[in-house]
């Protein structure tokens, strides 16, 4: 029994099992949900909800971005590894990581991994990534890296 199905309510065993298939239902419906993230680290999902047929729903907050941004700034190229790297394996779906990785390869002379950054970032960016921050990165590298 799962989303849409009708639920008896005759005994205190049956509603426990009913409340049971409806937190999993709207377990999986969060599941359906494909999370799209913005330059700055915020994001939104969009997909089918438990009360509606599609459910947009945003969050995120920049402060991992700003952070990073700082790192470069102040050329701290082996903490901006760090950070970013860390990123990467906690939100592999934010690709913004890989281009501050790919600056901070750059800046420690490392142009083999600042391009495999870039390549990766490239085959998987979005009209999401058009944005003022991340386009002038990336156009930085693509600069740098001919």
């Amino acid at each position: 029994m799962c989303c849409g199905d009708s639920f008896g309510y005759g005994s205190s065993g049956a509603q426990a099992n009913d409340a049971l298939n409806v937190a999993r239902c709207m377990k999986n419906t969060d599941d359906l949900q494909a999370k799209t993230y913005f330059c700055n680290g915020q994001w939104k999902t969009a997909g089918p909800g438990a009360n509606a047929a599609v459910e947009i729903n945003m969050g995120g907050d920049d402060s991992t971005f700003q952070n990073m941004l700082q790192l470069n700034h102040a050329r701290q190229y082996s903490e901006l590894l760090k950070v970013c790297s860390a990123q990467i394996q906690s939100a592999p779906e934010w690709l913004t990581p890989r281009l501050f990785c790919g600056l901070a390869y750059l800046g420690t002379g490392d142009k083999i991994n600042a391009k495999a950054m870039l390549a990766e970032f490239d085959s998987r960016t979005g009209p999401a990534y058009g944005a003022d921050a991340c386009k002038q990165m990336s156009d930085f590298l693509h600069a740098q890296l001919r």
